[in-house]
């Protein structure tokens, strides 16, 4: 959903967003783009969201009471994200050459 875009554009896209995951995205993303000012000294304008991940993480292991003092295992799993902010490129000025004037050949056409 995010992938690709602007940092400014990501962030519109996550506050207006009504899934559950949007809210915690969001605040990976200020905290990123707050890291990449303090820590890295760039320009959060110039970035955008190069890769989004989620992944399996821990998942904790707790025991739920049943009948005759049975326990059953819940599993309450959790995730990674991994969110990596890239610069935006640069647009390269283009250059003309200068091409000096060839020489035009003679060339006979036989008909």
């Amino acid at each position: 959903m995010i992938r690709g875009k602007s940092t400014d554009r990501a962030v519109s896209i996550l506050n207006f967003t009504t899934k559950k995951a949007a809210k915690p995205l969001a605040k990976l993303l200020h905290s990123a783009l707050a890291n990449a000012k303090n820590n890295f000294k760039l320009d959060p304008a110039g970035l955008y969201v190069e890769k989004i991940e989620v992944n399996d993480g821990q998942k904790y292991k707790r025991m739920m009471p049943r009948a005759r003092g049975q326990g059953f295992e819940i599993q309450k799993k959790t995730s990674q994200i991994i969110l990596v902010l890239n610069e935006l490129a640069k647009p390269k000025v283009k250059t003309e050459k200068k091409v000096k004037p060839s020489k035009k050949l003679n060339q006979k056409h036989e008909s």
